[in-house]
């Protein structure tokens, strides 16, 4: 009981902080491209977690096999060098109320590579949950395109968001369906190495465009571009991160995944009270549908 209720604590939360993440990421990505924004989280992730590593978990990681290795590094690859950036892109598209829309797609795609690839069975409870939250976030995406964006954002927006959320529930079948995935010396390990090998890869597409190694060059020196961009990578590349693998070691793939949809609704709320999006009663009635959907899955698998 103790684990399940961690675990679904650590998934909860993993929603809340990258909400606020996405708030912030929002604003940095009105100057920074996103493989920058992404380089730049990961830079600044990993550079909390090393100590943290050095100091916790140096044993764990000197007994891992070439073939942790190699899955942790394939998962970086698709999950962070892809996933994100992808992610970035449709965030610069949609916004912050709109991308969380697209993001729906996140938790039926976990669900669906849970069963077909790990045989987990997914509880009356969590589908009528995971129904209620999903109903409520298509309720509230049917809105015409924001101030300033035009039908093909949301085309293409869509496209990036969806490609996002596919990628990101490869990266975590790949890692979910180890055993030592499941041991909890190896969590904070994970996270950083799929920080620091995600990141690097970025490094050679930045330096070689002109204009991105411009800015790359600008943040490595404190400017006000730090302002958002620094905490949104504190908070959702490390702090949200940890939460987010470490309630995937936990709990089922497929609980796990639908509360870190609840997030969306986080985007919701912080995007109409920090960005001014509007609040229509479209939206009201979908926060109320996806709360409910957060509270049937919590309760239905304690």
């Amino acid at each position: 009981m103790g684990s399940l209720s961690a675990g679904h604590l650590c998934a909860i939360l993993s929603g809340l902080g990258w909400a606020f993440a996405v708030i912030l990421f929002t604003r940095s990505g009105e100057r920074i491209p996103p493989p920058v924004l992404n380089l730049f989280k990961g830079i600044i992730a990993t550079l909390i977690l090393i100590p943290i590593l050095l100091i916790s978990s140096r044993d764990a990681l000197a007994a891992w096999d070439s073939t942790v290795w190699w899955l942790v590094i394939v998962s970086a690859v698709i999950g962070i060098t892809i996933s994100d950036t992808l992610y970035f892109m449709a965030l610069n598209r949609l916004g912050a109320g709109m991308n969380a829309v697209v993001a729906c797609v996140y938790a039926p795609t976990m669900t669906l590579m849970a069963v077909v690839f790990l045989d987990e069975s997914p509880t009356v409870w969590i589908l009528v949950g995971g129904s209620l939250i999903l109903t409520g976030i298509l309720v509230g995406g049917l809105t015409r395109p924001g101030p300033g964006r035009e039908k093909r954002d949301l085309v293409t927006g869509f496209a990036y968001g969806v490609a996002a959320m596919v990628t990101v529930a490869v990266s975590v079948v790949i890692l979910s369906g180890q055993p030592w995935f499941k041991r909890p010396e190896n969590l904070i390990p994970v996270t950083t190495v799929r920080l620091m090998f995600g990141s690097l890869l970025l490094l050679p597409p930045v330096l070689l465009h002109r204009r991105y190694r411009a800015v790359f060059q600008s943040l490595l020196r404190p400017s006000r571009l730090w302002a958002f961009a620094v905490p949104a990578s504190i908070l959702g590349g490390a702090l949200a991160m940890l939460l987010w693998l470490g309630a995937f070691t936990l709990i089922p793939m497929t609980t796990a995944s639908v509360l870190n949809q609840f997030s969306t609704i986080y985007i919701f709320i912080l995007a109409t009270v920090v960005l001014k999006e509007p609040l229509t009663k479209r939206r009201a009635a979908a926060i109320a549908l996806a709360l409910g959907g957060a509270i049937v899955v919590t309760v239905g698998s304690a």
